[in-house]
């Protein structure tokens, strides 16, 4: 996903303006997309901490793939929004993601293994701007980008399909039934609730 998610990246703001976006709809997808991506992260972490890490990430990375064929075939900067929307709501997985990584290392590797996952995960996105520079030269910058979104897609399913490997590893005495939703978001106050308070149980040196 770090390899082709960043590609098309490089030009996505002269593609939405050849979808007909203007500087201040730019500001106006990037906002919408922040939204959407932040009001999931609370009930990504309770479903995580309730139904397992494992079914959430490999259900919303499908998701997250598919709300790419939004960016491929949109006529319109309005399809670049909704797809987007969407895109950063399956991103409901990521607590569960990072959960799930931190729970397959020992407490005492956590640090050095959260940061080795971080240098792979940078390397391997250092050629999506040669990349997409590529695409643009050869095929122009509309049918390029459309390339570039298609090597996307392929890239989030055989991420998606390579992590139904994953092990869970929320004990199976803490799973709960079939996550739900509409469950997290009722939750979601005392979900914000709960995040709070971890301040109280964590060191003073951590401010």
């Amino acid at each position: 996903m770090n390899f082709t998610g960043p590609i098309p990246q490089t030009y996505s703001s002269l593609f939405f303006k050849g979808l007909g976006a203007n500087d201040f709809l730019l500001g106006v997808i990037g906002f919408a997309g922040s939204i959407a991506l932040a009001l999931v992260q609370f009930p990504g972490g309770y479903l995580a901490d309730k139904h397992g890490r494992r079914l959430l990430i490999v259900t919303m990375t499908y998701g997250v793939a598919l709300s790419t064929i939004f960016f491929i075939l949109a006529p319109s900067w309005q399809f670049i929004v909704f797809g987007l929307i969407i895109q950063n709501l399956c991103l409901l997985y990521q607590p569960a993601l990072f959960a799930i990584m931190l729970d397959s290392v020992t407490p005492e590797n956590r640090g050095s293994g959260f940061a080795f996952q971080a240098v792979i995960s940078n390397l391997v996105s250092l050629p999506a701007a040669i990349i997409a520079g590529y695409l643009i030269l050869v095929f122009n910058l509309d049918f390029g980008m459309r390339i570039a979104y298609t090597i996307v897609l392929i890239g989030y399913f055989i991420a998606a399909t390579l992590r139904i490997r994953l092990k869970e590893t929320l004990s199976s005495d803490k799973v709960q039934s079939l996550p739900s939703f509409l469950v997290a978001l009722r939750e979601y106050p005392r979900s914000v609730k709960e995040s709070l308070e971890v301040w109280s149980k964590v060191p003073k040196t951590v401010l």
